[in-house]
């Protein structure tokens, strides 16, 4: 199936700590499971009638079989999965956006079903979106959805996905962080200067904020240690802080 080799390209590593990790344009028509190469693979595409097209997926380790609770495949640009990350419940949605390209029909049937799907998830859920989001957001000074750190480049996606963070209380974590160009970019044209700005993976931007919080915690202490204020927002918290303890 067109999807198939993708999966090849997954790590197989079983020192890897990646929990998933999203596939997009995939081609694989209608839904479904399927297990190989140590992945379970949740996808959803287009009716087996159709012409190939987009598609999305989600692949996890076996082992995080059981942290599955749940998992709807929307349509063939949108999947949602619950997983039980660390004893929270997670809603992770893997979308592909139209191309900034696209008519505007097909812009606003996505939107439409992002929309709508964010509405039916509870306001105090924790929620990742992940995927191919078609979208050069740019960067921003004192902004509470898009970071410092994002390209110069904008797009005529930019203030379609900008909305949408806006009515679901969503931040662009991938511009809140400083990064190497060469980790900026998933993708390149074979034209000079044309690249794809990367959307990071729920587990980079867990890795990345962990790193940074490390990191600041460490330049804290060795010039004054300060007391420690908890915040119930920040889950992984118990993790940060054993880290800066050893």
């Amino acid at each position: 199936m067109p999807s198939d080799p993708k999966m090849l390209n997954l790590d197989s590593s079983e020192k890897s700590t990646t929990v998933f990790q999203k596939l997009t344009e995939t081609k694989k028509k209608d839904r479904g499971t399927a297990e190989r190469h140590g992945y379970i693979h949740i996808y959803s595409g287009v009716p087996k009638e159709e012409r190939a097209r987009s598609g999305v997926s989600i692949a996890t380790r076996k082992r995080y079989k059981k942290n599955i609770k749940s998992w709807d495949q929307i349509n063939d640009r949108i999947l949602q999965v619950q997983m039980d990350l660390n004893g929270h419940l997670v809603t992770i949605i893997v979308a592909y956006d139209p191309n900034d390209d696209a008519n505007v029909a097909d812009k606003d049937e996505f939107n439409t079903d992002m929309t709508e799907l964010l509405e039916k998830i509870s306001n105090r859920k924790e929620i990742i979106m992940i995927g191919d989001l078609n979208a050069r957001t740019g960067w921003r000074v004192d902004d509470p959805i898009v970071g410092l750190y994002g390209e110069n480049t904008l797009n005529k996606n930019e203030e379609r996905l900008i909305e949408l963070c806006q009515q679901n209380s969503l931040k662009m974590l991938n511009g809140w962080f400083k990064h190497k160009q060469i980790h900026q970019y998933t993708w390149r044209q074979p034209t000079p200067k044309a690249s794809s700005k990367i959307i990071n993976t729920a587990n980079t931007m867990y890795e990345t904020i962990k790193k940074e919080i490390h990191e600041a915690a460490f330049e804290a202490l060795d010039k004054q240690q300060q007391p420690r204020v908890k915040s119930n927002e920040l889950w992984w918290y118990e993790i940060v802080e054993k880290l800066v303890e050893d």
